[in-house]
């Protein structure tokens, strides 16, 4: 198997590339918190598989008490850096074995970090975990790439962009292995030097594992949470 170096070139350029509408996240966000949501509004927020702190500090701005925690040296200095003069709390943390000050009235999982855990008995940590952590009537939110897209988005595809400025170039190849149940990207960065205008080439492999909803639903009651909602997109 590949060595699997995901958000480390990446991470600087992450929020330019994927085209995420962090503001629409937020507003689905807040939405599902107050609908579903019981209680406990001095309780934080946790930004499980926080990244570049995009949504955090999204969220962080429009009042929450946010907690960022992310596996990734490289992701989390993106965060702080943005994040500067913001009250967040940024934990390096595994989403298999992480652990909090106190609970939390709710658990965000955006942009399909549930996927990158290899197993489904990783997920159940994860979600026993969150259960451990979430107030009585507290939200746990995720996404989550379905094994319908990896088959018919991701099963062997070559995908070029880049920023707006033209600063960054990306190439990235994806292939499926339905038998695996696992998609490998492998991403290629050409980066522009400020100083004499040449393309500087970074490489970074990512891997993601695709989970049936039976899966997921089963880790859900495992964990002692109940399915409240499923949504095909944040509408």
């Amino acid at each position: 198997m590949r060595k699997n170096t995901q958000f480390t070139a990446l991470a600087e350029y992450y929020d330019a590339l994927n085209g995420a509408d962090y503001g629409k996240y937020a507003d689905y966000v807040e939405q599902a918190v107050k609908k579903y949501g019981r209680g406990f509004e001095e309780s934080p927020v946790l930004d499980l598989g926080c990244g570049t702190g995009s949504l955090t500090l999204e969220l962080s701005r429009r009042g929450y008490d946010m907690i960022g925690a992310d596996i990734s040296y490289d992701m989390l200095n993106v965060a702080m850096q943005r994040s500067a003069g913001e009250r967040i709390l940024y934990l390096r943390q595994d989403m298999r074995a992480f652990e909090l000050y106190g609970s939390v009235k709710a658990v965000v999982c955006a942009l399909d970090g549930i996927n990158y855990l290899p197993s489904l008995a990783d997920v159940r940590k994860c979600f026993s975990l969150v259960n451990n952590y979430l107030d009585p009537g507290g939200v746990f939110l995720f996404d989550v790439n379905t094994p319908w897209r990896f088959e018919n988005a991701y099963r062997s595809r070559d995908i070029f962009t880049q920023d707006g400025s033209g600063a960054v170039y990306m190439g990235w190849h994806s292939e499926y292995s339905p038998e695996d149940c696992a998609c490998d990207f492998d991403i290629t960065l050409f980066i522009r030097d400020a100083e004499d205008g040449a393309y500087i080439k970074k490489s970074e492999h990512q891997r993601e594992y695709s989970y049936t909803k039976e899966q997921l639903v089963s880790a859900i009651n495992e964990a002692g949470m109940e399915l409240i909602a499923v949504f095909s997109d944040t509408d």
